[in-house]
């Protein structure tokens, strides 16, 4: 025994090691198919109306986007827009077959006044009549491009919105009647294309189309007639005024035909591009 040790009393414990105790070992990796444990600080944030960034799916689609080939939520249909433009038809149409008849009209004043049965201020009376009435055409006309334009964009508008990879442009649809000669086709192409995309039936606007050529055609020619300082004498005067009347009254019957056609064919297309 030593001098140091008494008895009963067991020998003091070692030092803990240099660098204090040792740290406990890691947790081993979690095995195949174990999900990972809750993200802890430093976790990235949810996005805005979606699942956490960098955490979505593959082939998950962000929320509010419409994936390619789906078709998305109906859409209101600018039914108050559609409307307005038949009604302005119809203005323009009445005031078109109005035209028609008061150029006629200057034509037989024309006459009498060749035969001396009129004077210098029925022929006037007669050729303001027909001034006056084709600046209300003229003014009708503008109201109705504009709100044919308005509804042309707004009906392109929602079926981009329904399926945003439709190639059809809502500014070209609506541009595109103010484009002398490209009016002829340009916004029927965008109408067609977003129809056409939802199974929307299109025959109605192709008629549409057809007889708003036809109409514009003899429109065109009509006013060609009002032109009499070419005229080589007044009989031909006459001639020419009693076409120019004829004219714009086959333009007025043409619009009549155009009107119903797109009453039906504005129906159409918004029933396919608004899903309703």
């Amino acid at each position: 025994m030593s001098d140091f040790e008494r008895p009963g009393q067991s020998p003091p414990p070692p030092p803990p090691p240099f660098g204090g105790p040792p740290a406990p070992p890691a947790p081993p990796p979690p095995g195949f198919g174990t999900p990972p444990p809750p993200p802890g600080f430093g976790a990235a944030p949810p996005s805005y109306g979606g699942p956490a960034y960098g955490a979505q799916a593959y082939g998950q689609v962000p929320s509010g986007y419409v994936g390619y080939g789906q078709v998305g939520a109906p859409v209101r249909p600018p039914s108050g827009l559609r409307t307005a433009t038949i009604i302005l038809f119809w203005v323009q149409t009445a005031l078109t077959l109005i035209l028609g008849a008061v150029a006629y009209n200057r034509g037989e004043v024309a006459q009498g006044f060749n035969d001396g049965n009129k004077g210098f201020a029925d022929l006037r009376d007669a050729d303001n009549a027909v001034g006056g009435v084709a600046l209300f055409v003229i003014l009708a006309s503008i109201a109705t491009i504009i709100v044919l334009c308005i509804w042309s964009h707004h009906t392109v508008r929602n079926a981009k919105q329904r399926d945003p990879s439709l190639q059809a442009s809502p500014g070209m649809a609506a541009g595109g009647w103010y484009i002398p000669i490209g009016n002829f086709w340009l916004p029927w192409a965008q109408l067609r294309k977003s129809a056409r995309r939802f199974g929307g039936a299109i025959g109605a606007l192709g008629w549409w189309q057809g007889l708003t050529i036809a109409g514009g055609a003899f429109t065109i020619v009509a006013r060609g007639f009002g032109n009499f300082e070419a005229a080589d004498d007044f009989d031909d005067v006459v001639g020419k005024a009693h076409a120019q009347g004829i004219f714009f009254i086959l333009a007025g019957l043409f619009y009549v035909a155009t009107t119903i056609m797109a009453m039906k064919a504005m129906r159409e297309v918004d029933r396919a591009t608004s899903g309703s």
